[in-house]
């Protein structure tokens, strides 16, 4: 659900603008709306786990998202809109705190396999999202359907959530540890390496359509809909990584898709035919895929004693790098172009291998 909301934001935001007449930055303060209420949620986490359950938390996450849904398809100012991405980024961080949790706590020997399915799963949905808004565009029906389709799916889910044996205490509440004090150097390190690959993730999908018209010529939709080749390619490599995941170290599934997203930027960033630069954007999406589930479970594994804690922080990073990482790119755009801006893109690649290449090998904590 998340997935879905979080890749149909982007197209359901640019096509808002159009309505509104509004300008891109104007807009644009819905994507900061929504890292800074995944933040806001990621550090009220802790507490919300340890008071209502997984179950109820989980519930919350949808609730969140739901009304996030609601407000964006029913938004005529761009304070609305703002208001749709705070409730959405709010379900996604409570989220992206809980589920590592459970994860941790009912199957931490799987953990890397079971992160790198989750995260398939919600890119699979991140397909479908651009899809859905684009076909209702198409036929008549109005973006705000695209959207809607999500509701009832999230309805049905709070739902079955009830049926999953969840409760209070399955997430092994310990308040006095879930801090982020005592966490290793360890733990950080791989916390620096998540903050950089989710920067590369939410760089690309927040301007590549722009490089894409300013680079080769590319007309507004079709570099929009590029971007669904982007998320496919990061669909297949999770699936992909997920069977790789059970017999090979994180850390080695993390260098090679660090070292196989920085081929396909090249040929992104080098690229002047549009097809050349969309198939560079599929390659990217592929080594992308692997990198945010592999980093999450080797900081979850840094930090057993203290798995809230540790996965509080590490929403917290992911939510920093959201919010810093696109808005830095950007207005390196406005300074000094689109194309040289995207070199922010390649350092943070660069500097994501640089860490994992030089971990000490086996560290746990």
């Amino acid at each position: 659900m998340y997935g879905f909301l979080l890749y149909g934001f982007g197209p359901a935001l640019d096509a808002l603008r159009e309505e509104l007449d509004v300008s891109r930055a104007a807009i644009g303060t819905a994507g900061s709306a929504m890292a800074a209420g995944g933040i806001a949620a990621s550090l009220v986490a802790r507490r919300t786990l340890a008071v209502a359950g997984a179950a109820n938390a989980l519930r919350a996450c949808l609730a969140l998202m739901v009304v996030g849904a609601g407000v964006l398809i029913i938004a005529s100012h761009a304070v609305l809109a703002a208001v749709a991405g705070a409730c959405i980024g709010a379900g996604g961080g409570l989220l992206l705190v809980t589920v590592p949790v459970l994860v941790e706590r009912r199957q931490p020997l799987a953990r890397a396999a079971v992160l790198a399915e989750a995260n398939a799963a919600a890119a699979t949905a991140g397909v479908a999202a651009p899809l859905a808004v684009g076909g209702a565009t198409l036929a008549g029906l109005g973006w705000e359907t695209g959207i809607a389709v999500g509701i009832p799916a999230a309805l049905v889910l709070a739902l079955l959530v009830g049926r999953t044996g969840l409760g209070r205490g399955t997430t092994g509440e310990e308040p006095h540890h879930a801090s982020a004090g005592g966490l290793p150097a360890t733990y950080f390190r791989w916390v620096a390496t998540l903050v950089t690959v989710v920067g590369i993730e939410f760089c690309i999908v927040f301007w590549a359509p722009d490089y894409l018209q300013e680079q080769t010529g590319m007309r507004q939709g079709t570099a929009g809909a590029s971007l669904g080749v982007f998320v496919a390619g990061m669909a297949l490599g999770r699936i992909t990584g997920g069977r790789l995941a059970v017999h090979r170290r994180p850390e080695q599934l993390l260098a090679g898709g660090l070292s196989l997203a920085l081929c396909g930027l090249a040929l992104f960033w080098a690229a002047v035919a549009p097809a050349v630069s969309v198939a560079g954007l599929f390659v990217t999406g592929c080594g992308i895929s692997v990198l945010y589930p592999m980093a999450l479970s080797l900081a979850m594994r840094a930090a057993p004693a203290n798995p809230q804690g540790a996965s509080v922080v590490a929403s917290v990073g992911a939510g920093t790098s959201i919010l810093v990482a696109p808005f830095a790119l950007a207005a390196a755009g406005d300074a000094i172009g689109i194309r040289p801006a995207f070199t922010l893109v390649f350092a943070l690649a660069v500097a994501g291998l640089l860490l994992t290449l030089t971990a000490p090998h086996g560290a746990e904590a």
